[in-house]
């Protein structure tokens, strides 16, 4: 597929001056990873500051700082990695939502690769230690690697962090949802070996997360404790029965590697994050464990806030990232979906959010996911304008045909080229001029098509664990 511009910009009242334009080359699905392959408008661009260099004790990256500042130009105004905001003061994981975060320059002899990863937490079996992965490849310049619904759950009678059941009602008997053992068994595992694999030569620079980072409720507490400290609400039933670091065991002990150590991971959450089918779990400690001051923290988790953007400079282009929460699509109405609803009867009477910033009770709950929502859509007519960058990326959980009809508004109104999504513990994915087919191809009563947000790419990585 050749490289051709998404949007035209120039002359445009809405949005900022954006005069040159590049092109989705290819999006592919290797291994149960999609991978979109950007062209930049040089076939030798600069390379990247590789994953060490983001690791850099704070002096360093101070000196690097101080250096780069005087220096001509944009670049003297980047950091070299992301920092994130303040610690928040309120223990509100909603603080800072909307926040951007200080624009990151990358220099020198290319090509930039990036790894994006979401749905991919296992559950660990305390009893066994092992856990689930799959796997990535990819080829050309400007790689991104993209992963979804990677959270595992660890197994308490034999240690392993495995697969969760998801698909239990097709598995076998559907088409392409068949589960494979034992490789479904271990595909977090597996992801992470490939990415180990292929991160020396592909030196990604950081990494995109979508969300769901473990199954089954999140971070197994309640959000109702201290968001910087796992656990400190004293943790569910599931916690204090295995007792499993989900952070340190389903994360940081499972991505590591050369190519890899001291890469941060950007992320949204996902409705699994939230509790799946409640509201209270600790999604509050995902956003806190960008602040961890835990001994086993790598200092590589970037969820700041639900929502918030980032700038990314390379030296003949740029990219402005807007991270978006999108579970108001699993936030349904008490009685709908119970198996997968947010806001439903699996909920406790009085279970809240409100120290967190969430839901102040399940009344409250639906409205308060559509409020953020509303809050994204203005947030989004505000910044837009603002951005002058090549590339227009949205990254979030729900693929875009949740939430269609706002989508097909919201994608032309601010010139989106690309929605990265997770969710569906499946590959898909498409571009402008791609075969034009069915979205759901295992419902045969399914009419809707691939095409509805052209020319706007869309892709769907879950499936990380």
């Amino acid at each position: 597929m050749g490289a051709q511009p998404l949007y035209a910009r120039l002359g445009s009242s809405q949005v900022g001056p954006r005069v040159k334009r590049l092109g989705i080359a290819g999006v592919c699905a290797v291994f149960g990873v999609a991978a979109i392959v950007v062209l930049a408008s040089r076939a030798n661009s600069p390379a990247p500051v590789q994953g060490k260099d983001a690791a850099r004790p704070q002096a360093t990256v101070e000196a690097i700082e101080a250096k780069r500042k005087t220096s001509k130009g944009e670049q003297g105004k980047c950091a070299s990695k992301f920092i994130a905001p303040p610690k928040p003061k309120s223990y509100k994981a909603t603080e800072h939502n909307g926040v951007k975060l200080a624009d990151v320059c990358y220099t020198g002899k290319g090509p930039f690769h990036v790894f994006i990863i979401g749905d991919w937490g296992g559950k660990k079996d305390p009893h066994n230690g092992k856990i689930a992965a799959v796997s990535i490849s990819l080829k050309g310049p400007f790689h991104v690697f993209i992963i979804g619904d990677w959270g595992g759950k660890k197994d308490p009678n034999n240690g392993k962090i495995a697969a969760v059941s998801h698909l239990t009602h097709r598995w076998n008997t559907t088409e392409n949802f068949q589960y494979i053992w034992p490789t479904d068994q271990d595909c977090q595992w597996l992801v992470a070996n490939e990415m180990r694999k292929r991160a020396p030569k592909s030196k990604p620079d950081y990494i995109l997360n979508m969300g769901d980072n473990f199954y089954w409720g999140g971070v197994e507490d309640y959000c109702t404790g201290n968001m910087f400290k796992p656990y400190s609400a004293g943790g569910s039933k599931v916690y204090k029965q295995d007792h499993v670091d989900q952070f340190k065991e389903v994360f940081e002990d499972v991505y590591y590697g050369e190519g890899i150590d001291g890469l941060q991971w950007l992320g949204v959450l996902g409705n699994h994050d939230f509790g799946g089918w409640r509201f209270d779990m600790a999604w509050d400690q995902a956003v806190g464990y960008t602040w961890s001051e835990s001994k086993t923290s790598k200092g590589r988790w970037m969820t700041p806030a639900l929502y918030y953007r980032a700038t990314v400079k390379y030296p003949d282009f740029s990219i402005d990232y807007w991270f978006m929460d999108t579970n108001v699509w699993d936030a349904l109405p008490y009685g709908e979906k119970p198996p997968h609803n947010i806001c439903g009867p699996h909920n406790e009477g009085a279970a809240t959010c409100k120290k967190s910033g969430g839901p102040k009770s399940l009344d409250d709950c639906q409205g308060w996911f559509h409020r953020l929502w509303a809050e994204q859509k203005k947030w989004l007519d505000k910044t837009v304008p603002e951005s002058k960058a090549e590339w227009r990326i949205i990254v979030t959980h729900f693929p875009p045909y949740w939430g269609k009809k706002d989508w097909m508004e919201l994608a032309p109104k601010h010139e989106i080229d690309a929605i990265i999504t997770g969710h569906r513990h499946s590959q898909s994915m498409h571009c402008k001029d791609d075969m034009v087919a069915k979205i759901w191809g295992e419902d045969k009563d399914s009419t809707e098509m691939n095409d509805f947000l052209d020319p706007t790419a869309w892709i769907v990585s879950g499936g990380g664990g």
